[in-house]
């Protein structure tokens, strides 16, 4: 029954974890001119492992070390969300910048 709760709650983390690519993607497609575009998503690929993919094993790595994985591995939603509010962030100066123009 636990096993089955964690597979449902897994699979229901992750279709939310990926349901941003989809936008992020054809934000990123339709804001970059035509001629820049497979460079604008390489960039975005090349960025989200930067700083997602690269650090995050040492990093999680070295806090379970120091304070057990159950602990360490916490600090991943807490970037998570560090991640979400910095994109309404930008998303509400996107938006106030558009009405000004």
């Amino acid at each position: 029954h636990d096993i089955l709760i964690s597979q449902v709650m897994l699979v229901v983390s992750m279709f939310l974890l990926f349901l941003s690519t989809g936008p992020v993607n054809t934000l990123i497609l339709e804001t970059v001119p035509v001629t820049m575009r497979a460079s604008a998503m390489a960039a975005s690929i090349f960025a989200i492992h930067l700083f997602g993919d690269l650090w995050s094993p040492p990093l999680v790595g070295f806090l379970s070390d120091r304070m057990g994985l159950k602990d360490a591995v916490l600090v991943l939603p807490c970037a998570l969300v560090f991640a979400a509010v910095f994109w309404l962030w930008l998303a509400g100066k996107m938006q106030a910048a558009a009405k000004t123009a």
